[in-house]
């Protein structure tokens, strides 16, 4: 796992059920920046051609830099989950299947608008309907924004 940095070092990791899950590098696997009221990091990790993971972290409103907000599935701050992994859909395999944490939290570690740099460290839970619920910990970030 790659530690938790402030430095703008463009990462995103956690821990998924224990197992270390590291996003991919590029415009199009990570991002994140503010728009508006709403401080936005997203990481994706596509395993193949086949199957995609991505997650997803928004909160919305007065973002400050060193503090916390919890993730319980609100429309103001929540972390979300996607891929087209079958177990996360349904039995026949097919689609898109996506789910809110319904309890987590964000923690702010730096928020710097003049040089563009949103970090973090996070952990939450998301339920699924096919499979075990996905038990996020350890989690970091560390985004340059555009």
């Amino acid at each position: 796992m790659p530690l938790a940095t402030q430095t703008g070092a463009n990462i995103f990791a956690c821990r998924v059920n224990g197992a270390a899950w590291i996003s991919k590098t590029g415009s199009f696997n990570l991002g994140g920046g503010l728009t508006n009221d709403t401080l936005y990091v997203h990481g994706s990790n596509p395993e193949s051609a086949s199957y995609y993971e991505l997650f997803n972290i928004a909160i919305a409103g007065l973002v400050i830099g060193n503090n916390f907000y919890l993730l319980n599935d609100t429309s103001r701050y929540f972390a979300e989950f996607s891929t087209n992994k079958p177990c996360f859909i349904n039995s026949s395999g097919f689609g898109v299947g996506s789910g809110k944490s319904y309890n987590g939290q964000v923690s702010l570690t730096k928020v710097d608008t003049v040089q563009k740099i949103l970090s973090g460290t996070f952990w939450f839970n998301i339920k699924t309907d096919f499979c075990d619920t996905l038990k996020i910990t350890d989690g970091r970030f560390d985004i340059r924004y555009y």
